[in-house]
């Protein structure tokens, strides 16, 4: 990546290459956002590829409208509608907050959106974990917003990379989830919104399952080995602990939930749709 940008910086001096060691991604971001002095700001994954229009389509977009975040579809999962926006903190919250970082239904992307630099926080929540980053960025960005817009166009190409950290996991990701939902909550309490425990939890319920298909799908892992985290990740979930006594599975069996993960990738989206009316009762 650096020998690209050192490419590209001798013919565009609007380029800024800043070298770091290798904290992860959120610590880069960081590192970037405090640099900048632009009027609108978005981030790319260095393995994804944006439409050459991107920016300047969603920038002015933002510019006409007044609005404080824009965003775009992903490529092939485009709807072609008419643009469209929304104002208010209330709004907003129902339409993308309430589902996306509290609920967790739908991606929570960085990289599909533009911001107005007002959306940069003044301070960080501190952040270890090197995943889930765009969730705890994204919430700390909408605080602040008041002005929503949303293009249809498939502007942005997701790379599926099989190598990734978001398909291979790592002991070290248990740790990262923990923190995270810490984080998370220290987060929501900021929007100064009610939310009720099922669909706070629900996050928790889909990316428990997320965490545990990875776990499942590891060809590194023994067969031991995979009942161990997962019953380490039910534990640090704490779901058990708002669960009936006699649904606390995983206490005695981790094996049980290693078939009953199977069977709910099998049920697919009817049983997901089920999920919001009530978590608790679902898992």
């Amino acid at each position: 990546t650096c020998s690209i940008v050192e490419d590209i910086l001798k013919v565009d001096p609007r380029v800024r290459l800043l070298r770091q060691e290798n904290c992860g991604p959120y610590r880069a971001r960081i590192n970037a956002l405090q640099r900048i002095n632009t009027d609108y700001f978005g981030f790319v994954d260095s393995d994804d590829v944006v439409d050459s229009e991107m920016y300047a389509t969603m920038i002015r977009y933002a510019e006409t409208n007044q609005l404080d975040v824009v965003r775009c579809d992903i490529r092939g999962e485009e709807t072609n509608k008419e643009p469209e926006f929304i104002r208010g903190r209330d709004e907003i919250y129902e339409k993308f907050v309430l589902p996306k970082l509290v609920e967790g239904r739908g991606n929570a992307l960085i990289t599909d959106k533009v911001y107005k630099l007002k959306c940069r926080p003044k301070e960080f929540v501190d952040l270890d974990s090197r995943s889930f980053e765009d969730v705890v960025m994204n919430m700390q960005f909408f605080q602040v917003v008041e002005s929503y817009g949303y293009i249809h166009k498939g502007f942005y190409l997701y790379i599926n990379n099989p190598s990734s950290t978001t398909h291979n996991f790592r002991p070290t990701d248990l740790d990262g989830f923990e923190e995270v939902m810490n984080v998370r909550r220290v987060l929501l309490d900021q929007f100064d919104r009610k939310y009720n425990e099922p669909e706070y939890n629900l996050w928790t319920i889909t990316n428990v399952r997320n965490l545990a298909t990875k776990i499942l799908y590891s060809s590194r892992l023994t067969l031991c080995e995979k009942k161990r985290y997962i019953a380490q990740l039910f534990k640090l979930s704490k779901l058990n602990d708002q669960m009936p006594a006699g649904l606390r599975i995983v206490r005695f069996s981790p094996l049980i939930v290693v078939i009953l993960f199977h069977a709910r990738l099998a049920m697919g989206r009817v049983v997901r749709r089920g999920m919001r009316k009530d978590a608790l009762m679902h898992i």
